[in-house]
């Protein structure tokens, strides 16, 4: 499988494609506290989700595999691909070496520190 992200127009939101892996990057409507309200102090926020393409491409959703970030969801495009490309090393790596998906991910959640090196939102 190749680096082809028009292969996946479909999906909502920035792709990433590393080999048969497709990483999700979107807006889903989700807030810091649940659903997003367009109310004072609350930020619309970020979700991913992984899942595995066969060999005809169709995409099957890895289970446990979809999280809320801490990323806003209007974060500079340059950050946005640096998320995508951690999830993708972290998640393939613990596919590799046969570790949890739900704990890798779970802990990718916290992906807008992660790129940026700042604390996590309380």
């Amino acid at each position: 499988m190749t680096d082809n992200i028009n292969s996946y127009q479909d999906i909502p939101g920035e792709v990433l494609v590393r080999d048969d892996l497709v990483i999700e990057l979107s807006d889903e409507g989700e807030g810091l506290v649940g659903d997003f309200d367009d109310i004072e102090d609350d930020v619309a926020m970020l979700r991913f989700r992984v899942s595995r393409a066969d060999a005809t491409g169709e995409l099957e959703e890895l289970e446990d595999s979809s999280y809320c970030t801490d990323m806003p969801a209007d974060t500079d495009v340059a950050l946005r691909q640096a998320g995508l490309e951690l999830i993708a090393r972290e998640v393939g790596d613990a596919l590799e070496a046969g570790r949890s998906i739900k704990r890798t991910c779970a802990e990718l959640s916290y992906l807008g520190a992660l790129v940026t090196g700042a604390a996590p939102r309380a």
